[in-house]
């Protein structure tokens, strides 16, 4: 019998391959939207487009502005994280193939062809849907969203060394 591909996480904190669910994904789409003049006790802002060439270089402490991003609750796998008091952790968002309906796509997620995408097949104990971790869309996500209570469970070993060689083809394809 093979090794089951999830396992309940066992110790405290976060490691790689931790299973996190419904936390933000965001991602940034023109046009970008500047936040100014916030007053988060009142909750009030104002928004204006951006001059991308000048607001960011110009104006911005440290060439940074506060923008307004769109977000949507995904679950995520921890990919890499710091030392302890790092404050990111790099995360893969998952994508339910419920998603999608292009089954020849799908069918092919599932025989690990498509080196970008990294099958994880459903577990009703642990509430995973038959999904993918889109290995292109890696980003940064703050260690407050990763909570004890939000995981799930890990990858078991075997499962983490498949994501890994499922990685490097995404890495050598590019």
């Amino acid at each position: 019998m093979a090794e089951p591909l999830y396992q309940l996480a066992s110790k405290p904190g976060i490691h790689r391959g931790d299973i996190y669910r419904f936390r933000p994904i965001p991602w940034l789409a023109p046009p970008v939207w500047l936040v100014e003049h916030a007053d988060w006790t009142n909750r009030r802002a104002s928004l204006r487009p951006s001059d991308l060439a000048s607001d960011f270089r110009d104006r911005s402490k440290d060439n940074q502005e506060l923008v307004v991003v769109e977000a949507k609750l995904r679950f995520v796998i921890v990919l890499y994280h710091a030392a302890p008091g790092a404050t990111n952790v790099s995360v893969a968002p998952v994508y339910s193939f419920a998603d999608h309906k292009n089954q020849s796509f799908l069918q092919a997620v599932r025989q690990s062809q498509v080196p970008d995408k990294y099958y994880l097949p459903e577990d009703e104990s642990l509430g995973i849907r038959e999904s993918y971790a889109d290995l292109v869309r890696i980003q940064p996500m703050h260690r407050a969203f990763l909570t004890d209570e939000t995981r799930m469970g890990c990858l078991s070993s075997p499962a983490w060394q498949a994501l890994l060689v499922q990685y490097s083809r995404c890495l050598a394809k590019r």
